[in-house]
């Protein structure tokens, strides 16, 4: 039997392919050092979902001149955008102004958007900005268990500026 529709709607293909009579579809190519995936679109542009197995990654790839960014959508609104330049934007399907560009946050204060929060139960929680060019230096912004808040230089390895918990330069 190669091809078998069963009383439940369930549509098979040689045990390789298989369609639920819910919808989901199953690939299985029964040999494990393969490529498998499923394929949606036209011959030039389509999406693509699968797993490299002798690499051991998952992939999903865009392809084509109509599939410029992977758009996050919820509910027909885009949400997030990720471009084949690279850019990734939250807020925006339209990101130009940064590799990571986000649009809003959460209000927690009236009038004001937390659009990154970073959180830590350890000793400091920080940020880091490095300039690789030379003669850059790595900077950190730091938020400290006893309340301190500085930045530090960890190119030269000291504090620049630190405020105390009591509000102290």
């Amino acid at each position: 039997e190669r091809i078998r529709l069963d009383s439940t709607g369930t549509f098979n293909v040689y045990n390789n392919l298989v369609v639920g009579n819910g919808g989901n579809v199953i690939v299985n190519t029964g040999v494990s050092l393969v490529q498998s995936y499923l394929r949606a679109g036209t011959d030039t542009d389509y999406v693509q979902l699968g797993y490299d197995a002798p690499n051991d990654y998952s992939f999903l790839n865009i392809q084509g001149a109509s599939n410029d960014r992977l758009a996050f959508r919820v509910n027909g609104t885009g949400v997030a955008a990720l471009l084949q330049s690279g850019l990734f934007g939250l807020g925006t399907i339209t990101p130009t102004l940064g590799k990571l560009e986000i649009v809003g946050g959460v209000q927690n204060i009236v009038g004001e958007d937390t659009a990154i929060r970073v959180s830590s139960a350890l000793s400091n929680v920080k940020i880091e900005l490095h300039n690789t060019a030379v003669g850059g230096k790595l900077f950190e912004i730091r938020s400290g268990s006893t309340g301190q808040f500085d930045i530090t230089d960890r190119t030269g390895s000291t504090t620049r500026f630190t405020i105390s918990s009591a509000g102290n330069i």
